[in-house]
């Protein structure tokens, strides 16, 4: 196997141990969607789930940051510069997303002091966001395979 093929793969199996993690922090997600989207949620119920979205926030930052620094993006980009607008629209949706997924927490957090926030959107809005991050991954994977799977497969 090539120099290049090699770098592929390398990059092919970072990105798919990235996304077995990131699935794992979308089904918290989900979770903690569902819990919001039963009864009308206390007080203290809104507060813990602004504390597991601020971790789930943090972890999918370093995850978007991984893919923009070291991940799949540049090797994308080194094998074929004319894919440029597809990832650069990968990066504005990270963008979207992190600030999606901000304003659901400060709203949480709001609503969890008494602030005046429509509780009962939060659960809809976790869903919109959960459905932005599995459309953008599943982009994601299609790019990889087209880039970098092709490439490592048959060996250039």
């Amino acid at each position: 196997m090539t120099d290049i093929a090699q770098d592929h793969l390398a990059h092919v199996e970072a990105a798919l141990r990235e996304h077995r993690e990131l699935e794992k922090r979308t089904e918290s997600l989900l979770t903690l969607s569902e819990a919001w989207g039963q009864d009308r949620p206390d007080r203290s119920a809104l507060l813990r789930g602004a504390r597991i979205l601020s971790r789930i926030a943090h972890d999918l930052v370093c995850h978007f940051i991984w893919e923009e620094c070291d991940g799949y993006m540049g090797a994308v980009l080194r094998h074929d510069p004319s894919r440029y607008d597809e990832v650069d629209r990968m990066r504005r949706d990270h963008e979207r997303m992190n600030h999606t997924m901000k304003s659901i927490h400060d709203d949480a957090v709001l609503a969890g002091y008494g602030g005046p926030v429509d509780v009962a959107a939060l659960p809809l809005r976790m869903g919109a966001l959960i459905q932005s991050l599995q459309d953008h991954e599943a982009r994601e994977r299609t790019l990889i395979q087209e880039c970098l799977c092709a490439k490592a497969c048959i060996g250039h």
